[in-house]
């Protein structure tokens, strides 16, 4: 957006150099055309010399043939602005400014928009259509005006929508970090709480979502909210975050925009189909009674009209939503989207029947051919491999981008159901039949298909990001209770304080210092103590007018005691020296009064400072309280909706059924490694490492749950600590026997030589310790 002053500062710049302006009337021909000109016959033209338009011009697309006129004047120039005339080969638009360049005779012309600013061109003739221009610059002001007034408004009335649209995929944050504990006990760093005991981790659970609840309450139903959802009770959590996306999908398009609405779509999928139930399996072992864990059905009249079941046998859907959108789509470019979406969805279903059909004597060739020619039509749209099952996942996010262009809400909620629920079939597929080595229909996806998952994948993030960062500043700056209410508060608290301790440590000032070193505990007794201060400033007043006040009774009582005591035999002497008596007596009143006004001074400069001091502290607490609430949600959703690709090949381990971990490796020797998965520092050598990890289920052919990817290298007597991505993931391994990532046999420690493919979209990013297999992903 383009603010006036910068338009009189470019003036000004060709205004002051050799440039010459001047001010044409231009006229059209008698055969202009005047359907194609302004109602004014007559526009007034400012010519800028030295100068060009920043912008492109609509007459200059030479792919097209367009490419403005040559060998004309600059007065035929003009009239062609004057007149909105194009090439044959250009598109007719509306002209605001004409570029002439006088050594070729070449003439280009621009819209407002894009001859807001001008440029230093040697040569150039710019002709500008003042009125024009200045309209333009008017209308982008006052909508500029519109946006802030608005942007303000929602700041101090957050948008319900947008909140919700913040609580969601903080919760499933929550709840993803929360699983991982859960599944995880053992290995857990800087975590106080102790797992294992249903009590008290339903009560931790129940913090996870209480605030994600809050805001959900608030846009049910009167006494739909504590009926529905409860705040204490586990069995509502997968319900609710099904009826919040409900109530989004209302707003996509609106406040929510369709990027951001499938980012959180891909969470609660995963969510629902891989991270819930490993969650509840973890929490019905803590209670073998299974009277404190369950799960509550979905209320009807919070149920979208597009829910649907995937069924091997049929489709059982209820599609009012679907029927509509492909009604209002037809005979439009939309109607080609969506007839695609309904055959990715077919073959969708088709894919789990063709491997649930798979018999332990049917042939994998054969299973592999039903697979292709389902999906062969998909992929000749798609431009992917029909023989590769994980290339049909991967790029079948190109699909889902294109729906994003239309407003079909349902389509695209249906979209990302069927992908992630075919993906996770295939998966435990693999896990199945893995002992046999690699499968045929499985192998590394086109580069093609990665680049447009990773795309979309940052499309989502973005759209997530573009909802959540200003609802959470705008919350911080007008109730940051309300923003926090959404957050892990423990997690924030830890990160609030290495904040301020880094923050401290960059401060010279020692008063900044002060405040930023201190803990927020230690605030309220601060703020106390000032509040001591003021009380004993007020005590030190009161005293001091009681003062003044017990002085000027006792001086009238003297006052009058002493003109009782006067005999008559006396007044004649006071009489000769009364003049005397009362200028003593002024003075003494004058200097009374002046030490009282000097201490009321005195007084009224140290409740100013207090007050001064008071509000210094206020201002500087919220600032910081602020700050570090938008860099908390800044570093909680960084990663989140980012496309991560799944690929580990090499040595693989479970630890107890619920923590598995895989690493290729390279370099060093076979010692190195053996010490590393000991679980000991390497001693020599070194190990470059690929890995994954899984916190839920983890056994010899599956895992699934949280899972984690990264890589690093790790050097002689080092720690392996590393930066890693957390998402949900469902995957199937399978034997890769001989393979020069596996040099060494290390069957003998219980380790495999296998391989597992696939992709998710990202909840958050963290760290892991190799060697100790510890991490601090909560």
């Amino acid at each position: 957006m383009k603010l006036y002053i910068l338009e009189l500062l470019s003036l000004s710049l060709f205004l002051s150099k050799t440039a010459v302006a001047a001010k044409v009337r231009a006229s059209p021909p008698d055969d202009a055309n005047e359907s194609s000109s302004y109602n004014n016959p007559r526009r007034l033209f400012a010519t800028m010399s030295d100068a060009a338009c920043i912008g492109r011009p609509f007459t200059e697309y030479p792919d097209k043939g367009c490419n403005g006129w040559k060998d004309v004047t600059q007065a035929e120039c003009q009239q062609k602005c004057a007149d909105h005339w194009a090439p044959d080969k250009c598109v007719s638009e509306n002209c605001h400014a004409a570029v002439y360049y006088p050594a070729s005779g070449l003439c280009h012309l621009y819209q407002a928009v894009e001859c807001v600013d001008l440029i230093h061109t040697q040569g150039g003739i710019t002709m500008l259509d003042e009125f024009e221009i200045q309209k333009y610059r008017k209308d982008e002001e006052e909508e500029s005006a519109v946006e802030e007034a608005e942007d303000a408004a929602e700041r101090a009335h957050p948008n319900p929508w947008k909140e919700m649209g913040t609580a969601l995929p903080a919760v499933m944050v929550n709840l993803s970090n929360y699983s991982g504990c859960v599944s995880d006990k053992n290995r857990l760093v800087n975590i106080s709480h102790k797992f294992g005991e249903i009590d008290s981790d339903l009560e931790m659970l129940y913090d996870k979502v209480k605030g994600f609840y809050s805001v959900l309450h608030e846009r049910m139903n009167a006494s739909d909210g504590l009926k529905f959802c409860p705040f204490r009770s586990e069995r509502s959590i997968k319900r609710c975050v099904s009826i919040a996306m409900c109530l989004l999908q209302s707003a996509v398009g609106t406040d929510i925009p369709m990027t951001a609405f499938a980012a959180m779509m891909e969470q609660v999928t995963r969510f629902d189909d891989i991270t819930w139930p490993q969650l509840m399996a973890h929490l019905g072992r803590e209670d073998p009674t299974h009277t404190k864990v369950g799960e509550a059905d979905m209320p009807p009249e919070y149920q979208c009209d597009d829910v649907e079941v995937v069924n091997p046998a049929a489709n059982v859907r209820k599609a009012s939503v679907l029927q509509m959108e492909s009604h209002h789509a037809q005979g439009s470019s939309t109607e080609t989207i969506l007839a695609m979406s309904a055959a990715f969805r077919q073959a969708a279903a088709d894919t789990h029947r063709i491997l649930d059909a798979h018999g332990a004597n049917t042939s994998m060739k054969l299973t592999a051919h039903f697979l292709q020619r389902t999906w062969h039509p998909i992929c000749q749209q798609l431009g992917c491999d029909a023989s590769n099952m994980h290339d049909v996942f991967v790029a079948s996010h190109k699909q889902t981008m294109a729906l994003l262009q239309t407003n079909a809400v349902a389509h695209v909620r249906h979209e990302i159901r069927h992908r992630v629920k075919m993906d996770l079939r295939v998966q435990r597929f693999i896990a199945e039949h893995g002992h046999r080595g690699e499968l045929s229909f499985y192998r590394p996806a086109l580069t093609s298909s990665e680049a447009a998952a990773r795309v979309y994948g940052e499309k989502g993030r973005d759209g997530v990001l573009g909802v959540v960062l200003p609802t959470v500043e705008g919350l911080a700056q007008h109730d940051e209770s309300r923003v926090l209410r959404l957050f892990d508060m423990v997690e924030f608290e830890k990160f609030r304080r290495q904040l301020e301790l880094e923050e401290a440590m960059d401060q010279e000032e020692e008063e900044e210092e002060d405040l930023r070193s201190e803990s927020m505990d230690n605030v309220a007794a601060a703020l106390g103590s000032l509040e001591d201060d003021e009380e004993r400033e007020l005590h030190e007043h009161e005293e001091a007018s009681e003062e003044d006040e017990e002085g000027e009774k006792m001086l009238a009582t003297q006052a009058t005691q002493h003109t009782k005591d006067i005999g008559p035999s006396e007044m004649a002497l006071m009489e000769t020296s009364g003049e005397l008596g009362l200028a003593e007596d002024e003075q003494g009143d004058k200097s009374w009064r002046r030490r009282r006004r000097r201490r009321r001074r005195r007084r009224r400069r140290r409740r100013r400072w207090f007050r001064r001091r008071r509000r210094r502290w206020f201002r500087k607490i919220f600032k910081a309280v602020v700050q570090a609430i938008v860099k908390w949600a800044k570093k909680v959703f960084e990663c989140f909706g980012q496309y991560s690709k799944w690929d580990a090949v090499g040595y693989t381990k479970s630890f107890g059924g619920n923590f598995g971990l895989s690493f290729g490796f390279s370099g060093g020797h076979s010692g190195s490694i053996q010490e590393l998965v000991k679980g000991s520092a390497i001693s020599s050598g070194w190990v470059s490492i690929s890995m994954g990890l899984s916190a839920g289920t983890a056994g010899e052919w599956w895992w699934a749950g949280v899972g984690l990817s990264g890589s690093v290298s790790c050097g002689t007597g080092g720690s392996c600590s590393l930066g890693i991505s957390v998402g949900a993931i469902g995957c199937g391994w399978w034997d890769v026997g001989i393979n020069p990532v596996c040099p060494f046999d290390l069957s003998w420690l219980g380790v495999k030589c296998q391989q597992s493919k696939g992709g998710t979209f990202l909840v958050t990013c963290c760290g892991v310790d190799l060697i100790t297999g510890k991490h601090n992903c909560r």
